[in-house]
């Protein structure tokens, strides 16, 4: 089995999410990945939809073998996040790091 990568994680994390929402009664109906505003070249990794088709909601993902997903504390990335929001026209962000499954001690 391939590794998973960022982009891989936020596809199905999207994917995940258009399926759910497709079977509720919620004021939201789909996500999407690697989204552009216009006249950036920086990219979203998530956004979710409202059925009206506004953006509602966008965040970064990061994986801990990345150097600026060691800490979802890091707050460059948060203030990047932040940005990206605010071009798309987004009140609401998050940044997510992803934590690698541990074993557990016996």
């Amino acid at each position: 089995m391939s590794e998973i990568t960022e982009w891989t994680f936020a596809a199905d994390f999207a994917k995940w999410i258009s399926h759910y929402l497709d079977h509720q009664r919620l004021p939201f109906k789909d996500a999407q990945v690697e989204t552009k505003s216009a006249g950036s070249a920086k990219r979203r990794d998530f956004v979710l939809y409202a059925r009206d088709g506004r953006k509602v909601l966008t965040g970064e993902i990061k994986f801990p073998e990345n150097p600026e997903g060691q800490t979802p504390f890091n707050p460059r990335e948060v203030l990047n996040a932040r940005r990206k929001a605010r071009l798309a026209g987004v009140t609401y962000f998050f940044y997510v790091e992803r934590q690698q499954p541990r074993p557990v001690a016996d």
